[in-house]
């Protein structure tokens, strides 16, 4: 890396820490919610009859998913708020956590609507 390159990974990785120190309560409230989210997932699946639920390999990596996802999404769509500059209660933080996904899925079905009115168009290369 260039010293130009390294400055600037050395700031986004210093304003990454900082802004995490200056919000830990409200990304662990959201991370909680996330987590919430996970384990009701988990419930729901181990209610299921034994035909649809999945194999224990396939199971395994369910469980992953349902444990590291929704906590980082619920981290990350309450960081996104705090980036904008909005004041989150650790409620609201909360809230966010658990309804992160359904957050996540309109705003990428609405950006997939506004593409499908508009394309994007990409340059020919020569």
């Amino acid at each position: 890396m260039n010293t130009t390159t390294h400055a600037a990974v050395s700031t986004l990785i210093d304003n990454f820490v900082n802004f995490i120190i200056t919000n830990p309560s409200t990304l662990f409230v959201a991370s909680v919610g996330g987590l919430i989210l996970g384990i009701l997932k988990l419930v729901g699946h181990s209610n299921r009859d034994e035909k649809s639920k999945f194999s224990h390999s396939v199971y395994f990596w369910y469980l992953v998913f349902c444990i590291i996802a929704p906590p980082l999404m619920g981290s990350f769509v309450t960081s996104l708020y705090l980036l904008n500059g909005d004041k989150i209660q650790p409620i609201l933080a909360l809230q966010i956590g658990l309804t992160s996904p359904a957050i996540v899925t309109s705003l990428l079905s609405g950006t997939a609507h506004v593409l499908q009115a508009k394309p994007m168009e990409v340059p020919e290369t020569a």
